[in-house]
């Protein structure tokens, strides 16, 4: 049984208001889909960690979200009041609870079961857009109060960057599908529409027709059957003339219907202006942390730290994107082929392996094309000295050969690295020399 007025404050509310449906609105309300909770103050609404896709609407009072970092203090994110909307998260990424929701103030709020929640937004793609608006907003305001926290623990600061980038990314994905959903509608509208305009302009231009007919038969009739027979043609045109009318009619509501097609591509545009917004506060976001990342990465590298590194690899890729895996080849390159033997270890690391395989997987979608050359370059001449096995070696020289012969300009600028290298091995294995030369020649351009 719900006391708080739900029906007038949906009404009014600024996502459900576009229901404009009072029967709609009423099904939302009914008690097996939706139920009224009052909260006392510091009560937990919902807790991080927990299962849950019920969304939450506070109708009165105050409540606050906090993020639970390990053994730390609760991090403050946000503050919702009457009208705000919470526990959407979970239900759009299909995840635990992502954050803690408690009462700051005595407060009352309707739950809304998922699955309902989710047909509303499917049947009203408008309500999604709204609501993708007013999370993005508080997402921006979290991210701003994330970059100015002083986190001792860096991978805690990690953490909590990667919570909200995955955030909006499930957002900008979301308001996606809502855009599309809007842009199909509109299309079978407008389909719709062309159809029944046609359709109308035959039937005026038949029914035209007809009173042209008619009134040349008119004539004939005059003269055939007398003034009583006329009268009824004279019926039968008016009626012919009132069919012109509403075939008429018609055509004016299409136009009408038009119009409101115009009006729903706005709000398509203004959709995806609002992806656009979000896509641009993500990329906002990540520069910092992708630097944070990168500099993480390049020093365990240098301290010789590569399960470190191999981690800092991923994260690098996930949040910076293909770019960043020259970056990672351009560092450990001078690494891994500067010295002789090699000053991370004289024998194979198996860090350093499982490294330079998870470059080589991701090469596929490197966006320079000589970027694959680097790192068979890298692994073929990182085995050579630390005398790995000649069969996997030779499985690596059949693959670089494979690809320079379908990129023939892909082959890499003269190194200065590599040289130096090729210098300090010849003065003390002569067989490695020669097949790091052989390596050269087949790497490099002429």
């Amino acid at each position: 049984m719900k006391t708080f007025p739900w029906k007038e404050f949906l009404q009014t509310h600024p996502i459900f208001g576009t229901l404009r449906d009072d029967k709609r609105i009423d099904a939302l309300l009914k008690d097996d889909v939706s139920s009224e909770r009052f909260c006392a103050k510091d009560e937990v609404i919902v807790r991080q960690g927990e299962v849950g896709d019920s969304v939450f609407l506070i109708g009165a009072g105050a409540a606050e979200a906090t993020l639970e970092l390990g053994e730390g203090q609760p991090i403050p994110l946000s503050v919702m009041r009457k009208g705000d909307l919470f526990g959407e998260m979970a239900l759009l990424d299909d995840e635990k609870r992502s954050a803690t929701v408690v009462a700051k103030e005595a407060c009352t709020v309707l739950e809304i079961r998922g699955r309902e929640f989710e047909q509303l937004m499917a049947e009203y793609p408008e309500i999604e857009s709204r609501l993708l608006v007013t999370i993005s907003r508080r997402l921006r305001n979290t991210g701003e109060q994330i970059l100015g926290l002083h986190l001792t623990n860096v991978d805690e600061k990690l953490r909590l960057f990667n919570l909200k980038l995955d955030t909006e990314q499930r957002l900008v994905e979301a308001s996606l599908r809502a855009a599309q959903v809007m842009f199909d509608q509109t299309k079978l509208r407008t389909d719709e529409v062309i159809t029944s305009a046609e359709l109308s302009r035959d039937r005026l231009n038949k029914s035209v027709g007809l009173v042209s007919a008619f009134a040349t038969v008119i004539l004939l009739i005059l003269g055939a059957f007398g003034f009583k027979q006329v009268w009824d043609v004279r019926q039968m045109a008016r009626d012919a003339a009132a069919d012109a009318k509403t075939s008429k009619d018609n055509v004016e509501a299409s136009n009408k219907a038009i119009a409101q097609i115009e009006g729903n591509r706005a709000k398509v545009v203004n959709a995806v202006t609002e992806v656009n917004e979000l896509m641009t506060a993500v990329k906002d976001i990540k520069a910092p942390l992708v630097d944070i990342v990168r500099g993480h990465f390049v020093d365990n590298v240098q301290h010789g730290k590569m399960p470190d590194a191999k981690r800092d690899y991923l994260k690098l890729i996930s949040l910076g994107g293909p770019g960043e895996l020259e970056t990672a080849v351009d560092t450990l390159e001078p690494e891994l082929l500067s010295d002789y033997p090699p000053k991370l270890s004289p024998n194979p690391n198996p860090s350093i392996l499982a490294l330079l395989d998870d470059l080589a997987k991701d090469s596929a979608n490197a966006t320079d094309k000589s970027t694959p050359v680097k790192i068979y370059r890298l692994q073929i001449g990182y085995s050579i000295l630390t005398d790995q096995n000649k069969p996997a070696r030779a499985r690596l020289y059949t693959t670089l050969a494979g690809y320079l012969e379908s990129h023939p300009t892909a082959k890499l600028q003269p190194s200065g690295i590599f040289s130096s290298l090729l210098e300090k091995v010849q003065r003390q294995d002569a067989d490695k020399a020669a097949e790091l030369k052989a390596l050269r020649d087949l790497t490099t351009r002429p």
